[in-house]
């Protein structure tokens, strides 16, 4: 699965080039194939251990719902996390365009013992 990979541009590759990734729990949007590249490095660099398991998934047309556990151990955090997640997409010609993602940020935060208001890093 190319988001458990330590590969950035293989996840990338996976959406169209004007594609658009959102996280809505921590309020970040990542735009075209550099851009979501890039969101998959913060991503593995912040977070020891990151990973996804897809628990449930259904298409309908050009529109995908897939149901994940997200867990791993914030950077500077004192213990791990594991929240149910659900992803929503719309693909054009096999690609995805936007995918959204959305979970409980006050409930990742709490298991890893970090304070509500806190943010990631910037480097």
């Amino acid at each position: 699965m190319p988001w458990n990979d330590d590969d950035p541009s293989a996840l990338a590759s996976l959406f169209t080039r004007d594609g658009v990734y959102q996280d809505l729990a921590f309020q970040q949007t990542w735009r075209g194939h550099r851009q979501i590249a890039l969101w998959h490095s913060i991503t593995h660099q912040g977070i020891t251990g990151v990973r996804i398991k897809v628990t449930n998934a259904f298409r309908g047309g050009d529109h995908v719902a897939v149901q994940w556990t997200f867990s791993g151990t914030m950077r500077g955090a004192p213990a791990s996390f594991t929240v149910p997640a659900t992803t929503i997409m719309r693909l054009r010609h096999g690609r995805i365009v936007s995918d959204v993602d959305y979970y409980n940020r006050a409930d990742l935060l709490k298991q890893s013992g970090l304070p509500a208001d806190w943010t990631p890093p910037t480097s």
